[in-house]
């Protein structure tokens, strides 16, 4: 995996310089006053598609640089107020993010980078999803104690038309997505790093009618 892993940042630094020259050379040419509205269209297309791949190839790093887990025990109702709010710092349009904590003291084990990690892409998708769907951008941070298990988990949940059946078998495979602009790398990269932490990541249909995304920390 290690051999693997030097493999794929290799292939990205290589992909990425072309990439950069592609994407420059689009720009220009986007930029020439003797160019119609159809040729225009294709710099921006070109330019579009640059962007998505270099997004791919800063996932693909991001992997191979990953970090061991550091885990640590943090008050979860204490940490997600703070993400809540370091997460929302910026945007344009403030979003909704309801958080409740019950037991309300309760305590994990985790990496707090990793953590913040996988809710902001968890966040971002459930934020956008509400948003198309509903035109209200929110999220639900839903933590408890699972009855038969008794271990501690955390939904986020949105209000989006959830997911269709037959893309969840193969939602956390790499390059898996179903937006035109996304990299399918999201959710795979999320899963990991929960594997990581040693929890587990999975999906189901939410009573919002939208996604929920649980993350079980198993002792």
């Amino acid at each position: 995996m290690a051999a693997v892993g030097r493999l794929s940042a290799s292939i990205a630094h290589e992909i990425r310089n072309p990439l950069g020259a592609i994407s420059h050379a689009a720009q220009l040419l986007g930029e020439s006053e003797f160019l119609d509205k159809e040729d225009l269209r294709l710099t921006e297309i070109i330019q579009n598609h640059t962007i998505r791949m270099n997004r791919v190839i800063e996932n693909v790093l991001h992997l191979s640089r990953r970090k061991n887990a550091e885990p640590q025990q943090i008050d979860l109702k204490d940490w997600l107020d703070q993400f809540a709010i370091e997460f929302s710092t910026g945007m344009q349009d403030q979003p909704e993010i309801d958080i409740a904590v019950d037991p309300a003291d309760m305590a994990v084990d985790v990496d707090p980078g990793h953590l913040a990690q996988v809710l902001g892409n968890l966040c971002q998708n459930g934020l956008r999803y509400s948003s198309q769907h509903t035109g209200e951008s929110k999220v639900k941070l839903a933590a408890g104690i699972e009855f038969v298990s008794g271990n501690a988990f955390l939904d986020v949940v949105d209000y989006g038309p959830g997911i269709e059946d037959e893309l969840v078998q193969n939602l956390f495979e790499p390059f898996c997505t179903t937006e035109s602009t996304g990299t399918g790398l999201g959710l795979y990269l999320s899963k990991e790093l929960c594997e990581a932490n040693h929890a587990r990541l999975s999906y189901n249909r939410a009573a919002t009618g939208g996604s929920c995304f649980r993350i079980s920390f198993l002792e």
